[in-house]
This record gives structure tokens, C-alpha cells and sequence, in this order.
């Protein structure tokens, strides 16, 4: 009885001994990991957005007439409306950079409407302007991380624009179109929500600079004016991604 007793001390001793070593033991430190992207981005996507649009429209005769002399400076003309349409590029995903080229397509209903009263006669003149579509192709830039993308992008853009104008007092009636060009910088935010679809919120910034346009009245004149533009577009999308 007492060798047993012996023995179970014994074996108490040397567990307790290891024991308290392997809680002296140092502990290893995790090795920091950096986040992981896990949607990709890299390849062809399609897809489709709505927005709005504004912006201003500044307009200067370059040519004289019985209501507008040359140099004349038209009221500023105030453009909103609504866009809608689709866009189409390619992304090529390097770790968190994102570098890719998109193009998008919208028809528009962006106009405005101005008043100018004449300072060579008692007669007023109403100006009516409206763009019916924006297109452009721009690059992109952006930083994705989880299934987000931020991003920053630029190129070039063009609209069209249908002008016409009608004179009260000494009635006539004038009209025109061009199809202008300019750039464009802007950005957004886009959500990978699954595997192939991404949603996104986009702002973009258009600048058409300054340029010559012609309006034909209805007695043959013509009139011409330097026409600076600028447009303001807030777009949601929704994109499919091959």
C-alpha cells in the first residue's frame, strides 16, 4: 500500500512539472494577412443604367440681325432632364488595381428654355434647346477590395443638340442642330452583389468647350453664335460580367 502511494505521488510531480512548463511555453505570434479581394473583376461586362443630367448652355452672336446685333450675349440657358441607356467594356484586375475601358450610350431629354428681349426693337425671342443623346468612351482606374470597386475615370464625349428659337413682335422662327464634342472626367462606386452582376452609382462631368453653331430662320437667314456647353450626369447601373 505504501509503494503504491509512492507511485501516484510520483506521477502527480511529473505532471504537474510538465504541466506548468508548457504553460511557460511562448506563445507564436499570427502572421498579419493582408485583405483578400474576393470578387474579380477581370473581363467583358454589358449592361444598363438611368440618370439624370444637368447643366448650362452660354451662347454669343458671331453674326447680326434685326433683333441681335454681333457680340450680343444671350441669357445663360439652364439644361436638365433624364438619361437612359447602356454601357459595355473590359476590366483587368491586378490584385486591388483594377485598370480598364468602357464605352456608354444614352439617350437624353436634357433641355432648356431661355428668354431674350431685344435690344434693337420691341420683340422677344425664345430659345429651346435639347439634347437627345450622350455617348463616351473613357478609360478607368479603380481600387477594389471585398466585392467593392472605387474608381476614377476619363475620355472623350460627344451629344447632340436640336435648337430652335421662336421671335414675338416681328414674328420668325429659327432652327438647327449639331453634334458637338468634348471630355469628360468622373467616377463612382460599384458592388460586385453576385457573381456575374455588379451594381454601381456614377457621377460624370462633360465639358463641350466652345463652338460655332448656325440657326436657319424660316425667311432663309442665317444665324450663327459661339455656343459654350457643360453637363453634369448622376447614373445608376447594373452590369453583367462574362
Amino acid at each position: 500500500m505504501r509503494r503504491t502511494s509512492l507511485l501516484f505521488a510520483a506521477a502527480c510531480v511529473v505532471g504537474s512539472t510538465q504541466f506548468s512548463y508548457g504553460a511557460d511555453l511562448p506563445v507564436k505570434a499570427s502572421v498579419y494577412q493582408a485583405p483578400v479581394t474576393v470578387y474579380n473583376w477581370t473581363g467583358f461586362y454589358v449592361g444598363g443604367d438611368v440618370g439624370y443630367g444637368w447643366g448650362t448652355s452660354k451662347n454669343t452672336a458671331t453674326s447680326g440681325n434685326a433683333n441681335f446685333p454681333i457680340g450680343f450675349a444671350f441669357a445663360p440657358d439652364d439644361l436638365t432632364g433624364a438619361v437612359v441607356g447602356g454601357h459595355a467594356g473590359y476590366n483587368y484586375q491586378m490584385d486591388h488595381m483594377v485598370l480598364g475601358i468602357e464605352g456608354d450610350f444614352d439617350w437624353a431629354d436634357i433641355s432648356g428654355s431661355v428668354v431674350d428681349p431685344s435690344p434693337l426693337r420691341a420683340s422677344t425671342t425664345t430659345s429651346n434647346s435639347k439634347h437627345t443623346w450622350l455617348a463616351d468612351v473613357t478609360g478607368r482606374v479603380g481600387y477594389a477590395w471585398a466585392n467593392w470597386l472605387l474608381y476614377a475615370k476619363g475620355g472623350g464625349a460627344w451629344t447632340h443638340n436640336d435648337g430652335d428659337s421662336v421671335t414675338v413682335g416681328f414674328p420668325s422662327t429659327t432652327s438647327g442642330s449639331e453634334t458637338r464634342s468634348g471630355w469628360l472626367i468622373g467616377g463612382g462606386l460599384e458592388w460586385g452583389f453576385a457573381q456575374h452582376w455588379s451594381a454601381k452609382v456614377e457621377y460624370n462631368y462633360m465639358d463641350f468647350g466652345t463652338t460655332g453653331i448656325t440657326r436657319i430662320s424660316n425667311t432663309g437667314t442665317v444665324n450663327t453664335r459661339d455656343s459654350s456647353l457643360t453637363l453634369n450626369v448622376v447614373k445608376v447601373g447594373v452590369s453583367y460580367h462574362f
